[in-house]
């Protein structure tokens, strides 16, 4: 819960301020059209410029913090309500030889590498290449 608190602090405060700041410019904008007719109609006492600077601000930045605290445990509870998919189980992994390879494949290798080179031994010789050359090899040794 701690990290919520924490972002709707970080963020929410920054726009509770602004919003304070844009009611203060507005309460004094329209205190003084409200001062004015008061004083046209020869009223006494105090104006209510004083009373719309205090709460207009108090307002607006009370009322921005309520609206992005809530939007922001909104968007929280379905973010969190996504579950996470479940863990699929690893399949066990083989033994590996020393090639790093797994057994099965080492083997299936070798069996391919045989089987060509059996095939290159029966095809006509390439000139500039020695019939030695076409030897069985072993993958599983290491040199």
């Amino acid at each position: 819960m701690r990290p919520f608190f924490v972002k709707v602090l970080k963020t929410g405060l920054p726009v509770s301020l602004l919003s304070a700041a844009i009611g203060y410019g507005l309460a004094t904008f329209a205190g003084t059209f409200a001062d004015a007719q008061v004083l046209q109609t020869g009223g006494t006492g105090e104006l209510p410029s004083a009373k719309m600077k205090v709460r207009m601000p108090l307002l607006l930045g009370g009322l921005s913090f309520g609206a992005f605290a809530s939007m922001e445990a909104v968007a929280a509870y379905f973010r969190n309500r996504r579950a996470a998919p479940a863990a699929k189980p690893t399949p066990k992994r083989q033994a590996t030889t020393a090639t790093g390879l797994d057994s099965e494949v080492e083997a299936l290798l070798n069996k391919i590498l045989a089987q060509t080179e059996a095939e290159a031994l029966t095809q006509t010789p390439i000139p500039g290449v020695s019939s030695d050359a076409h030897e069985p090899r072993n993958l599983s040794t290491t040199h």
